[in-house]
Parts: C-alpha cells; sequence; structure tokens
C-alpha cells in the first residue's frame, strides 16, 4: 500500500494533487489536477445574477460590488475598533489585538511573508525581490530589530460614532461562531479565517479557528467530535514530519494509536476506545485563495524522508497539473519514473522502487496570529507566566530599548516572560525552529533578560566599534546568535554575562573565549537537559565586527596587522571564512543575553482529555 495515502476516505483534508479515494472497498490513489476555485465562483455568480433567462446588466453587478467593497471596509474599521478597545469577544475570549488593514479584503494575499513558500514546498523568493546586499543573517538581524521596536495603537483612519459598536457587535460576533460539517470533501473557509465571511452559520465550509482542524470519529454514531485547538495543533506538527507514521492519543487515561497512513485508530484487545477514526479538516491548496495550505514531497531514503529537490517537484507538479499519472526526471546519472497511482519512484535502469510522500507544511498558531482574525491572541496552555515588571508602559527618554519594563533600581536584572502575540516572540519562535524540528521540540516559554549595567556597556562597545564601519559594516557587525547553558547557570549569565575566562569547560577549537552559533540546534548539544527534562538557549546579541578564523591556542584575536605592534585587533574568531556558524568573541561587553528560550523534548503522545 503506497505510504502516501496521508488522507484516506474518513479524511477530508484534500492534498494540492495526490488524492486517496475508495474504490471496491479498497484504498488506491487517483490523479486529480489543480482546480481554481475562482473559476468554479465565476460559473456560480452568472448563474446567480441571472433572471428571467437573463444576465442582470454589467452597471448593477458593479454597484453592487462597490457596495459589497464599501461594507467590507466598514467592518474591517469595526473590528479594528473593537481589537483596540478590548471590547470584542469570541467564544467567550477577547478577539485578537492586531490591527486589521484594507488588505485582508476577500482576493488580496492576507499571509504576507508565508506566501514566500511555493506551493511546491520551497523557500526560494524570486531573484527581484531579495535584497541585492543582505544575506539570511542580515534578514534575521533586521526582523528582530524590527520586532523589538514599539509600534504604537496609532489613530482611527476613520472619525465615526461609538454607536456604530452597538450597532455592528452583534452580526460581528454571529460571524465568528465556529462550526462544522459532517460531510466529507469541505474545505475550511478562508474568509471566514480574515473575518471576512457574511454568511456566518450559513457558510456551507467549516469555520474553525485555525486553517486546521482535527476530529475524532465516534463508534456506533459515526459522529465527527473537534478536539480543542491546542490538541489538534499537537497532532499537527506530528503529521507534517514526514518520518512520523503514528502518533499516540490518551483518552481518559487509555491509550491508542492514531495512523496516519490511514487515519484509522487501532488499540489493544479489551481496550475500550470511543472513537475509530480520525479526519483532518484544512483549508484548499488553490494557491487562488487568500489563505491556503501549503505541501511538501518526499521520497523515502534509507530508512529517512528527504523533499525533493527543485527539479522533480518542477516535474511533478507539471505532471500533476496535466492530470497525468506519471512523471518522467531525468537526472546527470539517472533516469527516474515517479508513480502518483503506485505511490512510488523508480530507478528505469535498475528497477529499484522507492514510496513517496505528501505532507503539509506545519504553521504553528504563533506563526498564524498576524494572519488570522479568529485567534484571541491569548498564552498558549502551559506558557502562563507572570512577569516580574511593574509597568509595561515604554518610556521615549529611556536610554534602554521601548519594549524594556520598569523595574526596581536595586535589581539587577529581571526576566520579563513574552506574550505569545508580542513579535519578539514570533520572531524568536521562528528562528529557533529553523533547525530545531517543531515535531520534536516544543518551546515552553521566551523571556527578556533586563539588565541595566550589562546594556549600558554593551552599549559603549557598540558605539566605540561604530566609529571605523562603514554602513554595511555596521549592519553586519551586530548578530542574534544561540549559547546553549545549564539551568544553575541562566541567573549568573543573567547578572554578570557571559565570561571568556571561563571557556575551555566544553571546549576551544577555535580559541579561549565564549561560543555563540547562528544555528540553535548546535548550541543545543551543550545545552544540558534539567531534572524535569527542560533545556535553555540564549538568544544574544553579539558584536561580531572583523572576523578572523580561529585556532586552540588564542586567548585574544590576533592583530589586523602582523608587522605593527600597534595594530587594531580582529573582533572575533569564526569556524570559517565563508558563511561561518560559530563565532567567538573574548571580552564580554561585546554580548548581552538578550532572550532566554526554554524548551524541551516532545514525545509522540497527544493527551486528548
Amino acid at each position: 500500500m503506497m505510504d502516501m495515502n496521508c488522507e484516506a476516505a474518513s479524511a477530508t483534508s484534500t492534498a494540492p494533487a495526490l488524492v486517496p479515494i475508495s474504490s471496491g472497498g479498497a484504498t488506491t490513489a487517483t490523479v486529480q489536477p489543480l482546480h481554481c476555485q475562482c473559476a468554479v465562483a465565476r460559473k456560480r455568480k452568472v448563474i446567480k445574477h441571472k433572471r428571467f433567462g437573463k444576465v442582470r446588466n454589467c452597471n448593477f453587478l458593479k454597484q453592487r460590488k462597490l457596495r459589497q467593497q464599501n461594507k467590507n471596509l466598514a467592518r474591517l474599521h469595526l473590528l479594528n475598533r473593537i481589537h483596540r478597545r478590548g471590547k470584542g469577544t469570541a467564544n467567550g475570549q477577547p478577539l485578537k489585538s492586531s490591527a486589521i488593514t484594507q488588505t485582508d479584503i476577500p482576493g488580496t494575499d492576507c499571509l504576507g511573508d508565508m506566501q514566500t513558500l511555493p506551493q511546491t514546498g520551497t523557500d526560494g523568493v524570486a531573484p527581484s525581490q531579495q535584497p541585492p546586499l543582505l544575506d539570511r543573517g542580515d534578514l534575521m538581524e533586521l526582523e528582530v530589530n524590527e520586532a523589538e521596536s514599539s509600534s504604537g495603537s496609532g489613530t482611527d483612519m476613520f472619525n465615526q460614532e461609538d454607536n456604530m459598536l452597538v450597532d455592528n457587535v452583534v452580526e460581528l460576533l454571529e460571524q465568528l461562531r465556529y462550526h462544522t460539517h459532517q460531510e466529507d470533501g469541505i474545505s475550511i473557509c478562508p474568509y471566514f479565517l480574515s473575518s471576512l465571511c457574511w454568511h456566518a452559520s450559513q457558510c456551507p465550509q467549516h469555520h474553525t479557528a485555525l486553517p486546521y482542524h482535527w476530529q475524532l470519529r465516534r463508534k456506533g454514531t459515526r459522529w465527527w467530535e473537534s478536539l480543542r485547538d491546542d490538541v489538534g495543533e499537537m497532532i499537527e506538527r506530528f503529521y507534517c514530519d514526514p518520518n512520523c507514521n503514528h502518533v499516540t492519543l490518551l483518552i481518559r487515561g487509555t491509550c491508542c494509536t492514531l495512523n496516519f497512513a490511514d487515519m484509522s485508530i487501532t488499540h489493544w484487545p479489551g481496550v475500550h476506545v470511543p472513537f475509530d477514526a480520525a479526519r483532518r479538516l484544512s483549508t484548499s491548496s488553490d494557491p487562488f485563495n487568500t489563505i491556503h495550505f501549503q505541501y511538501k514531497y518526499y521520497w523515502r531514503d534509507e530508512g529517512c524522508w528527504k523533499e525533493y529537490n527543485q527539479q522533480f517537484l518542477t516535474a511533478i507538479v507539471d505532471a500533476l497539473n496535466k492530470g497525468q499519472l506519471e512523471a518522467q526526471v531525468s537526472t546527470v546519472l539517472h533516469n527516474y519514473l515517479i508513480s502518483f497511482s503506485g505511490g512510488f519512484q523508480q530507478n528505469v535502469a535498475t528497477g529499484k522502487k522507492r514510496a513517496i510522500r505528501l505532507r503539509p507544511v506545519f504553521k504553528a498558531r504563533v506563526v498564524l496570529m498576524p494572519y488570522l482574525r479568529t485567534l484571541s491572541g491569548t498564552p498558549l496552555p502551559g506558557n502562563e507566566s507572570k512577569s516580574t515588571a511593574v509597568s509595561h508602559i515604554p518610556n521615549p527618554n529611556s536610554p534602554y530599548p521601548e519594549t524594556w519594563t520598569q523595574f526596581d533600581n536595586t535589581q539587577d536584572f529581571v526576566r520579563v516572560s513574552l506574550a505569545v502575540e508580542d513579535p519578539a516572540y514570533r520572531t524568536v519562535y521562528q528562528h529557533f525552529h529553523k533547525t530545531m524540528m517543531e515535531s520534536q521540540y516544543i518551546i515552553l516559554s521566551i523571556a527578556r533578560v533586563q539588565n541595566h549595567f550589562l546594556w549600558d556597556k554593551y552599549k559603549r562597545k557598540k558605539e566605540y566599534m561604530f566609529r571605523k564601519m562603514s554602513p554595511q559594516e555596521k549592519l553586519r557587525n551586530e548578530r542574534h546568535l544561540f549559547h546553549g547553558t545549564s539551568q544553575c547557570a541562566i541567573d549568573a549569565i543573567c547578572k554578570h554575562n557571559f565570561d571568556p575566562r571561563l571557556s575551555g569547560k566544553h571546549a576551544t577549537v577555535y580559541g579561549q573565549g565564549s561560543y555563540f552559533a547562528r544555528y540553535a540546534s548546535y548550541s543545543h548539544r551543550y545545552a544540558q537537559p534539567s531534572p524535569n527534562g527542560e533545556h535553555y538557549v540564549f538568544l544574544s546579541k553579539v558584536l561580531v565586527g572583523k572576523s578572523v578564523v580561529g585556532k586552540p591556542d588564542m586567548r585574544r584575536p590576533p592583530p589586523v596587522h602582523l608587522d605593527n605592534p600597534t595594530s587594531d585587533l580582529y573582533d572575533s574568531c569564526i569556524d570559517k571564512l565563508t558563511d561561518p556558524s560559530i563565532y567567538v568573541i573574548f571580552e564580554n561587553d561585546q554580548c548581552y543575553p538578550y532572550f532566554l528560550i526554554k524548551y524541551k523534548p516532545l514525545l509522540p503522545t497527544v493527551n486528548v482529555d
């Protein structure tokens, strides 16, 4: 049986092209070409406009379209006012506090940077859209700095009467009500996710908080019951991992297994489980929808799944769009036949077959918050924490970052827990999970370290280094790098900073200083688990300046000009000149422990209760 049948007859989530169907009691696969719902919508629109055998005149249609756009703008303004005043509710919870813009009108792209991922799952960007002088590291610094910039609430675009809230709040709340249908083959309404579906409870599509939703089918009644959003998100984590074939569900203290291949629920003999199947609801994969799902294609290689490269992806998509059952791809050494009906790729010369698989791209609720109007912005379960700060009102005259909160000067430092809806939380989350798979690790909390003394030292060093730097060098001087540590060393680092004099505890391959890494996966090696199994990693500000490849015996960076005894020294050591991933500094005023990330490994077990 082909392993790519991740959507069985019981599942209603529709993949871009590889969709299994039931035929004669056996599960087989067929190929359906990519569809365009816009064409169907246009056809329905013409039929709807017909009256007494003729189509209404164009002026009438244009006027009605204009009235609908004005109505959308009014509703968007209403949502903004409710969000800013904190009076809106959805299912008993406050609405998300972020403002809604005119770009969220149906027909526009409200996913922003999420759309940089093509439908095939690659993360390439058009060359014309890439900054000519900035690499990925530079873009990361800009994202972190932008997230740490305090943004004011601004003023209303329109000066309307307050009674607008009273007149429309009931209608708005009706539009934000959730509902699902029992029938298969129905997708989640993308307009509801943007708070722009005016059909409300009469909408033929599902209305859910996220663009994916998991349900279990009860035995006997065969009724689909929805899982909580946090439970569904946890299952989604494992489902999007191509190496995960099943997950263990804990239902009322009883263990059962959810098999992703056919969405069946199995259990040991004699154990009673009230459910027998699962299904995944999702938005359509149609790229013309404002919010749509993206998928990746994988092939089996010696016990693990690897993503197809761009050459294979192009051939697969072209064949699927043409409605073909097979695709042929030629490389320099081999010719391959990819069978969608059989679920395998075959080497034409040797006849060796490998299984293929299709899985969606995971999007956490934290990442989706800026694009969805169905999320309240409340902390995720397990992330509730109390801030130690006194006030969250930024002081424009303060020499410290705008996002810092005020605290007692008698304290050496404070750690302020970030709310899930904080832009800095989302930015740190995304950079951490670039190399730490979301199906294997989960972030428990992110805290900002505020230490006036260490910040003043860091700021003075930064201004001193800026004196001889060009604008481009200033941009690349400051990096946000990871540093793994143990739980017992956290308070000492927050108070005294990283100490290069303690080097050698783990390694001194590139010098006897403090080590920082671009990727969290490298720092994770040195993040010793606590007794509770939790790990800690700092995302630190580091002034790297001019760098040179380090050596084990270096206790300070070498001089820039060896023949000049008064020459300036390099500012840091690195592992390699081209695309370095490890930085070593020898002065503790060149770094600042900015964010503390607490996380833990995940086991493929989900508590449904």
